[in-house]
């Protein structure tokens, strides 16, 4: 069973994902900055990093299939779907 999550605005939110799980960011008011960071569970000093995902995308926004690198230059989860359209995370 899927949890869903209704985060106000400007309020924090954590929790772990498991390797395949599924997490959605859904901006329900529209042209909303979500932030976001990405830290492995059992070491927190490797984290969610946009300047590898950058240079490893050639590309400096992600959509559908981009793989969102960490520090420590692996994947720590990859965009499965995208109904926004650009999203710049740097």
């Amino acid at each position: 069973m899927d949890q869903a999550y209704d985060i106000p605005a400007e309020k924090p939110w954590s929790g772990i994902v498991k390797k395949g799980q599924t997490i959605r960011i859904e901006d329900t008011y529209g042209q909303q900055a979500i932030d976001t960071i990405f830290y492995r569970a059992d070491d927190f000093g490797e984290r969610y990093s946009s300047q590898d995902t950058l240079r490893a995308q050639g590309a400096a926004y992600i959509t559908t299939g981009t793989q969102l690198m960490s520090s420590e230059g692996r994947v720590m989860m990859t965009v499965t779907a995208d109904t926004s359209g650009r999203h710049d995370t740097s």
